[in-house]
């Protein structure tokens, strides 16, 4: 888990084919916003988490506009989009919801 404070993007260097050049692969991040407006949370992945809530917060997000402003509380970087889906559909449920709870103070 990574402090939401220091959410920075962490790039992942892997090997090309035969030693050649290196590609460079983003990773995913799954975050937590808290609407400072209504005191909700709103669950998301992302491979650039700063520049999505920035995008959150100038209401480019058509099922958050209403709810701005936003803070980021949680942001975890969990590999490729698989794990990343899976993990923001746990943080979802009913147990992901009493996890957080419990992490983030309100």
């Amino acid at each position: 888990m990574v402090p939401a404070k220091r959410c920075l993007l962490c790039l992942r260097q892997m090997a090309g084919k035969a030693g050649r050049e290196r590609v460079a692969v983003m990773d995913y991040y799954v975050y937590v916003l808290l609407s400072e407006k209504d005191g909700k949370l709103y669950t998301g992945i992302s491979q650039a988490p700063e520049a999505r809530l920035k995008a959150h917060n100038r209401g480019e997000t058509r099922s958050t506009r209403s709810r701005r402003p936003f803070e980021m509380v949680y942001c975890e970087r969990v590999g490729d989009r698989r794990k990343a889906r899976e993990k923001e559909k746990f943080l979802k449920s009913g147990i992901g919801r009493d996890y957080l709870a419990k992490i983030i103070p309100r």
